[in-house]
């Protein structure tokens, strides 16, 4: 089975991973599942239209996996990349909460009539999204129509979509453009936005700084300019040591580059973009200045890329940072989420506190975002089962979880941001696999 050039599946053996003794339950006080989803299904115009769908197979639910989630006032955003030519309806699409629902079915947004593959102007395969100060929603699109039995087919140019949230109406659209932006092999996955002047202004402002998975770089684009340029260096790169990865009862191989991003808020005087390959058990991080400055970016100075002083003995794939410069982020191997207050403490496991760890619900957390409200939110979509083909219809495999406040999601633990009179202790993780 050939599968996308972003998820390189080889599955190398199904005997069960032993994971570490001692998981706690997940705790509902501070993170707790809001949606859960056997199958995903969607809001069609009548009951008539989406049985057409499905015997049509434009809607296969089976087919449809969501990768990543991003939440704005009252809307959950997720994204469903078309990993296949057929069968997946919408490629973004949000539920409300609160929802009397469970597991409601989605509402493509902006709307159905964007969702048509092939046509240019709207969507093709959403990775990720992400939203800014301004309340508008930007959309990641890889133009690229997948499969998991043929090569992928790009089938339109990659693009950001830029959308005002107070009238779902589409305000920006930025195409990245090919060898500046984009090679034929590449594939989009994660976007950030930053305004450098501190306002909000028109979209034109925005710097984007873009994860390019597939083929090893990060984008950077300066849309008052409409140029772009490609960040390729050693950090940005996998690491074939760490191409092997052990979630819930699969071993499987994938050689990815760059997936997680988060960008710090504004800390004397600049940002910083924190980042790591998910083929990787280091994290990185680079001011932003350097990386808007086209000549800097391509020619660094020798210390500008930092990375971490301990590597993870686990991969990650997906990052948040809140306002106090606590980095949340998911252990694949270890099914936890966990945080690091990068401001108190050097990047090493030691410093790493365990906010939430199940072995079955937390499998491949894919995505953590927080929202302008200080929630923390999180995705686990058991994508190593969709790919293996072993996903069961009557079992949840794709969930979100969420913490009403990152603040009080990490008191007590030893990325708390208190005011360090005297040296405080904390006791020792027990997830020394951390």
């Amino acid at each position: 089975m050939l599968l996308p050039t972003c998820f390189l599946f080889g599955v190398l053996h199904l005997t069960p991973f032993v994971q570490a003794v001692g998981f706690p339950p997940l705790d509902d006080t501070r993170v707790k599942q809001v949606f859960g989803w056997k199958q995903i299904d969607f809001k069609f115009a009548s009951p008539k239209a989406r049985a057409e769908a499905i015997s049509s197979g434009e809607f296969n639910p089976s087919d449809v996996h969501v990768a990543g989630v991003h939440v704005a006032g009252n809307r959950v955003f997720l994204s469903m990349p078309r990993w296949k030519p057929k069968g997946i309806p919408a490629t973004l699409a949000f539920v409300e909460y609160p929802s009397r629902d469970a597991a409601p079915p989605l509402t493509p947004y902006p709307d159905w009539a964007s969702q048509k593959v092939g046509q240019c102007q709207g969507l093709t395969s959403v990775f990720r999204v992400t939203t800014d100060e301004c309340g508008r929603l930007w959309v990641l699109d890889t133009g690229i129509a997948s499969s998991v039995e043929h090569e992928y087919t790009r089938m339109c140019p990659a693009k950001v979509l830029t959308f005002d949230l107070k009238t779902d109406k589409l305000v920006n659209t930025f195409i990245l453009k090919d060898e500046e932006a984009v090679r034929n092999e590449s594939l989009p996955v994660n976007i950030k936005v930053e305004y450098p002047k501190g306002t909000c202004g028109s979209p034109k402002d925005a710097f984007l700084y873009i994860a390019d998975t597939a083929s090893f770089a990060i984008i950077v684009a300066d849309l008052s300019t409409d140029q772009s340029w490609r960040i390729i260096q050693k950090t940005v790169l996998p690491d074939p040591d760490a191409s092997t990865f052990h979630v819930g009862k699969e071993t499987f191989e994938m050689m990815n580059g760059v997936m997680g991003m988060a960008l710090s808020t504004l800390w004397k005087g600049d940002r910083t973009l924190f980042f790591s390959s998910m083929s990787s058990f280091k994290q990185h991080w680079v001011k932003t200045s350097i990386l808007r400055n086209k000549d800097s970016a391509l020619s660094p100075p020798r210390d500008a890329f930092k990375t971490g002083s301990l590597p993870r003995s686990s991969q990650t794939g997906t990052y948040a940072m809140d306002k106090s410069g606590v980095l949340f982020f998911g252990l694949l191997n270890s099914n936890a989420l966990v945080c690091w207050n990068s401001r108190r403490n050097p990047y090493e496991s030691r410093f790493f506190g365990v906010l939430a760890q199940d072995k079955v619900a937390m499998q491949f957390l894919a995505e953590v975002t927080i929202d302008e409200t200080g929630r923390l939110w999180a995705l686990s979509s058991g994508i190593q089962k969709y790919f293996s083909e072993k996903i069961k219809p009557n079992e949840i495999s794709t969930r979100v979880f969420m913490s009403e406040s990152t603040d009080t999601l990490v008191k007590g633990t030893i990325c708390e941001n208190v005011e360090i009179k005297k040296k405080k202790t904390y006791k020792r993780s027990r997830y020394n696999d951390l």
